[in-house]
């Protein structure tokens, strides 16, 4: 429906240019002309709401300034007629400009959110077994709560690059693939949380156990990365809530 009513206001827009040649004189019309592609200019330079006033000074200003002129030099009849067409194909021209960029604006800011949908979605393509961030939260809520049924614990780590510039998201993705390897599969969860940081549930396991999985990962990082790019913290789990709270990190809702 949208597209149908863009093509609809350049068929307009054609419309009235062919009218335009056809009915005014070209000395008179080539004013139009310019004022076009002047609006054209400001469409292109500023958002909606401030070409509209663009629109609305333009308009109530040429329709001054013919009046004036026509007043100043006597017309009458059928060149006062020729004047008010003239403005009148100005103003549909213009109005319709501001519709056609405002629909197109519109569709490029859907445009550019659908992107960006499909790169957060691409970030856990290329690394199997990596949760979204909401998947990690929904699947680690189910498991504390068999764990509390069984009297289990559970600890949740959190590793995050020490670098501070963009070698930061190169490490993580290193890590991420280091990490994914050497954990349990359907067993313990992954997930890039806020693509800053790997946070990881560790499923049924103490503080011993824990800081064995916490050795194991650095000793495989370190023939990575020559020096301590990554730091490695760790949590027991009462609420996941609670544990994310130990990290300072803000907990999206499943």
């Amino acid at each position: 429906m949208k597209r149908n009513s863009t093509l609809w206001i350049v068929v307009a827009l054609m419309l009235i240019f062919l009218l335009t040649i056809t009915y005014l004189p070209l000395e008179r019309a080539v004013i139009n002309y310019i004022m076009i592609f002047a609006y054209i200019l400001v469409l292109l330079s500023v958002n909606s709401s401030k070409s509209f006033i663009a629109l609305l000074v333009m308009v109530l200003g040429y329709g001054f300034a013919l009046t004036f002129y026509c007043y100043k030099a006597g017309f009458t009849g059928g060149i006062q007629a020729q004047f008010v067409v003239l403005h009148l194909f100005l103003t549909a021209s213009l109005l319709l400009l501001w519709i056609l960029f405002y629909h197109v604006k519109r569709l490029i800011k859907k445009v550019n959110v659908l992107e960006a949908q499909v790169q957060n979605l691409e970030k856990y393509e290329d690394v199997p077994n990596l949760l979204s961030e909401n998947e990690f939260v929904s699947q680690a809520q189910l498991l504390i709560t068999g764990t509390k049924r069984r009297n289990e614990s559970s600890y949740l780590l959190k590793v995050q690059s020490t670098h501070q510039n963009e070698t930061s998201k190169s490490t993580l993705y290193t890590a991420t693939k280091i990490c994914l390897e050497m954990l349990r599969n359907n067993y313990d969860l992954v997930t890039r949380y806020e693509d800053q940081m790997l946070l990881i549930f560790l499923q049924n396991t103490d503080e011993s156990g824990a800081q064995v999985v916490i050795n194991r990962m650095k000793e495989k990082l370190k023939i990575e990365f020559s020096t301590s790019a990554v730091s490695i913290q760790s949590t027991p789990i009462d609420t996941l809530e609670s544990a994310f709270e130990d990290f300072n990190v803000r907990m999206n809702e499943a």
